[in-house]
């Protein structure tokens, strides 16, 4: 009797406990994606990464890497493209 007791304890212990290590684990792995991505591709962790605990981007293929690089230089040439408008409507004004 007692080691049936001990044996629902273990089981009920282990069935209580998976949802929140399971959940610790996917934080650590995001924390791990991020600081890994931020140092060798200088750049955030985008949604989907962040959504599969960092997973996706260890196991990024290279095209997506290059359409993540694309759209990054995208991104810097429209805010050049609003700066540049500022100016010349300040000039404008003036």
């Amino acid at each position: 009797m007692r080691k049936t007791a001990i044996a629902a304890a273990c089981v009920a212990a282990l069935l209580l406990t998976a949802p929140a290590a399971s959940a610790q684990v996917c934080v650590l792995g995001i924390f791990v994606a991020a600081a890994a991505v931020g140092t060798q591709q200088h750049r955030e962790l985008t949604t989907e990464e962040a959504a599969t605990c960092g997973l996706s981007s260890l196991f990024e293929k290279p095209k997506a890497k290059a359409e993540a690089k694309k759209q990054k230089k995208e991104v810097a040439q429209h805010a050049d493209n609003k700066e540049k408008k500022k100016v010349v409507q300040r000039a404008k004004a003036d």
